[in-house]
């Protein structure tokens, strides 16, 4: 079961409020949720609908206390006092947010290291969320009332990323699956939800309407059909948006999501005037420039396109632009943020905003942009022990993790990685760097990232730190050998 982060806004307590409820004792915690009296000892495994909430300074460490209450608006986290590092970790918590009161990694991340030294972690400064999501309120057409900032959940669900964003004004989501639609709705019950995977089942359409998701996209002309013969109540037709996916060129990005999805412009036209004269839905244009895409002009030239391909239909009423926008993965990628919110803005405002002007003022009309790895990747630290060292011909190290776990990008889409590494004492290794073959912790020959440069003095025992690890390392990975992902420890 996945904690999240916060307490339900319902609460209305502040972070400061919840550590100093949760240092002041058994009877305070309780008091704080609300729930019935704690009890106290490593909660039973059969009982999967309770918060688990770390003890007081005054428990010893692995002392734990558990409250009977649920909260529809989102779970409870993992609560830890200063200087409390709790271990061993109670049997249904494996996949717990653990919320810890620092502001910088560096203060706790060694001792918390040695307290948990077999296992990986996932470390959230939330600060890098909240700028982030500041970036976008000051520098995506600021001035422009029809903006809708949303954060793609897929890149990575977690509650507590969900309800950072949240509180930071990113109210909107766009949503892949049903159960990412849940998940939005758990922690963000009012949210506004694009349900914007282009090929959906019509069961996933009438789930999805019944959960009061008004805006759909789709690429073909009988997706449109799927989705306005669906749409429950029959009548919300007229309420609900369905945005017409355009392909587009993604040749400076790193994966080319317009070789599945998109539909030439002559196409996007025909469903536009469907959608719009004969379902009597509102309708509009998304695209995507690809994942990862490093050419600021390339989103410049497919905005453009989405402004002629509007003209030719007659105008629609919604924009969607995408995500795309590039990561700092290594040490030598110099991708700004800003820059590229302001490139997509200076082309909205020079090829869209006048193909918006003088549409019919019933329905309102959006210019929508939806990250999702550019939100999230820079805010996660990933780091992972070392299994073993061998030695010899061929040169190994075994880690514990793999593409089966945080790495499938890896297996997918070639995706690489900066491994930087740490001794277990904390300092930096001094050795010259050599190849050595990465293999992950499965009993499969192909759980490896291949040949990788790493010290020649690393250690059983030492760590690989991997940057930039917040997207789709963890929504990613699957249960082989019952192995879990890392914990997340959220700081900051």
């Amino acid at each position: 079961m996945i904690r999240s982060l916060l307490w339900p806004i319902k609460n209305k307590m502040s972070e400061r409020d919840v550590l100093e409820k949760a240092g002041g004792g058994f009877s305070d915690i309780d008091e704080l949720i609300g729930g019935t009296a704690a009890k106290s000892g490593i909660p039973d495994a059969d009982r999967p609908d309770e918060d688990i909430v770390a003890g007081s300074q005054n428990a010893p460490s692995g002392f734990y206390t558990r409250t009977q209450e649920r909260h529809d608006s989102g779970e409870m986290p993992l609560v830890l006092p200063p200087g409390q590092l709790v271990r061993p970790w109670p049997p249904e918590d494996q996949r717990a947010d653990i919320l810890l009161p620092y502001k910088r990694l560096r203060d706790f991340v060694m001792d918390f290291l040695n307290a948990h030294p077999d296992e990986s972690f996932c470390f959230l400064d939330r600060g890098k969320l909240r700028e982030k999501a500041r970036i976008l309120s000051r520098h995506f057409i600021p001035d422009d009332p029809r903006r809708k900032v949303a954060y793609a959940v897929k890149a990575n669900p977690r509650n507590s990323i969900i309800h950072t964003l949240a509180e930071e004004g990113i109210g909107d989501f766009d949503c892949a699956s049903i159960e990412e639609i849940k998940r939005v709705r758990k922690v963000c019950p009012d949210a506004w939800i694009l349900f914007n995977n282009p090929v959906k089942s019509a069961s996933a359409i009438r789930v999805a309407s019944g959960m009061n998701v008004r805006h759909y996209t789709a690429q073909t002309p009988l997706e449109v059909q799927k989705i306005s013969q669906n749409i429950w109540p029959p009548e919300e037709i007229s309420n609900t948006e369905i945005v017409s996916r355009l392909k587009t060129s993604n040749d400076f990005a790193a994966i080319d999501l317009s070789s599945k999805f998109g539909a030439p412009p002559e196409e996007v036209v025909r469903m536009i005037r469907l959608i719009r004269d004969r379902i009597g839905a509102t309708a509009g244009i998304s695209i995507h420039a690809g994942t990862q895409n490093v050419s600021g002009q390339s989103f410049a030239d497919a905005i453009r396109l989405m402004g002629e391909v509007a003209e030719r239909a007659g105008g629609v009423d919604i924009f969607n632009v995408g995500g795309g926008i590039p990561v700092n993965y290594s040490s030598s990628d110099k991708y700004d943020f800003k820059d590229y919110v302001e490139v997509i803005s200076r082309a909205i405002n020079t090829y869209l905003v006048d193909v918006l002007k003088g549409r019919s003022g019933s329905k309102e009309q959006m210019i929508a942009i939806e990250p999702g790895r550019a939100i999230v990747a820079e805010a996660v630290d990933l780091i992972i022990p070392i299994m073993a060292v061998e030695e010899g011909d061929n040169p190994a190290v075994y880690f514990n993790d793999g593409i089966y776990t945080s790495f499938i990008d890896h297996a997918v889409h070639k995706w690489t990685y900066n491994f930087e590494t740490m001794r277990k004492d904390g300092l930096p290794h001094r050795g010259r760097k050599k190849l050595y073959t990465l293999f992950g912790r499965t009993c499969d020959s192909g759980d490896t990232l291949g040949e990788v440069m790493l010290p020649e003095d690393i250690r059983e025992g030492d760590y690989i730190w991997v940057s930039s690890a917040g997207a789709y390392m963890d929504s990613l990975a699957n249960p082989f050998h019952d192995f879990k992902p890392p914990k997340y420890i959220i700081y900051n």
